[in-house]
């Protein structure tokens, strides 16, 4: 099973490298041993990840498929772009490693954990009905139908700011649990245990906002990649994405 798994993958592989600057072409594969959890929809200027079980990491490529407990990292300079398939979407800032669990369950439906050591990672949940968890080391917040910013320091505080909804923020050590809405934002300090509530000005989340909404997707043409699942009774599902080539 591992070498028909890697065969797949070779093929995908040549795939998208043969596609070259047709970018505007759709590409359809039919994966059926298992179903990928997310995709590095854009990146630069580099991007590295490291499967599930395996130790070395390698460096991602275009429309570079992600399973779970797959983990994603850039350096100091990098930024990635990565899209559920719910169409959910994470934007990763500078020196963010994220490692991703769970799994898709329809194109309106992901359930999904997204561990942040480190970092600063956007989250914009379009599922109708996911659910999505992010979990730092010294918060969890549980998010449905929401974006939000987190910010999570090298001693492991956490600042989580809402834009839109209401994402649900807990101190792991104290289990003190907080609600964002627009405007809000939450620190939770080392230790887990304290969160500290403030209120950031409008002008401060639309800046948010304009940051991680416009960004190097708007300066390149997408391709399109369709990416086909058979389930035991034989019904397919396909999930259209747009990917970007690296710059």
């Amino acid at each position: 099973m591992k070498k028909k798994h890697s065969a797949i993958l070779l093929m995908f592989g040549f795939i998208l490298f043969s596609a070259g600057s047709m970018a505007s072409t759709a590409w359809t594969l039919e994966y059926n041993p298992e179903k990928p959890l997310a995709m590095v929809r854009r990146f630069k200027p580099q991007v590295i990840v490291k499967e599930r079980d395996k130790n070395e990491w390698i460096n991602a490529h275009r429309a570079h498929q992600l399973f779970s407990s797959d983990t994603l990292r850039t350096d100091h300079e990098g930024h990635a772009v990565v899209q559920f398939m719910d169409n959910s979407i994470a934007r990763l800032k500078p020196n963010t490693e994220l490692t991703v669990t769970g799994e898709s369950n329809s194109v309106r439906s992901t359930s999904a954990r997204m561990a942040v050591e480190i970092g600063e990672i956007y989250l914009n949940v379009t599922g109708q009905q996911s659910n999505y968890d992010i979990v730092t080391p010294t918060a969890v917040a549980a998010v449905k139908g929401t974006s939000f910013v987190s910010q999570i320091r090298a001693d492991g505080s956490s600042t989580f700011t809402g834009l839109s909804g209401i994402v649900e923020v807990t101190a792991t050590a104290s289990g003190r649990q907080v609600n964002l809405n627009r405007r809000d934002r939450a620190f939770v300090e080392s230790t887990g245990n304290e969160i500290e509530i403030t209120r950031v000005s409008e002008q401060e989340v639309n800046d948010m906002e304009q940051e991680y909404t416009h960004d190097f997707d708007e300066t390149a043409t997408p391709g399109t990649l369709r990416l086909r699942f058979r389930n035991s009774d034989g019904q397919l599902r396909e999930v259209e994405l747009d990917y970007f080539d690296n710059e």
